[in-house]
């Protein structure tokens, strides 16, 4: 088995260009990947204050129907005792 010589490496103008060439690729690669990312995060704020509302809004619905049935109750209830008299 031969090891090969560490004799330096002549560097061209092509070379180097090339070199420069395959690294500004790599960093606008990464760039686009990071753009990607940061497209895909999102401000969670508009839906929190959504979400809130509909809850807001689901709750007082939820108690309109539940004093709508108490009256219906009452209501009934005293249909009830008037006919027994």
């Amino acid at each position: 088995m031969t090891v090969p010589s560490a004799e330096p490496v002549k560097l061209t103008v092509a070379h180097v260009l090339r070199e420069g060439l395959l690294h500004k690729k790599r960093a606008e690669e990464e760039a686009l990947q990071l753009k990607k990312l940061e497209g895909e995060l999102y401000d969670s704020s508009e839906f929190d204050k959504w979400r809130t509302e509909m809850r807001s809004k689901d709750e007082a619905e939820r108690a309109r129907q539940i004093e709508a049935r108490r009256i219906e109750m009452v209501i009934a209830s005293g249909c009830v005792v008037a006919s027994l008299a």
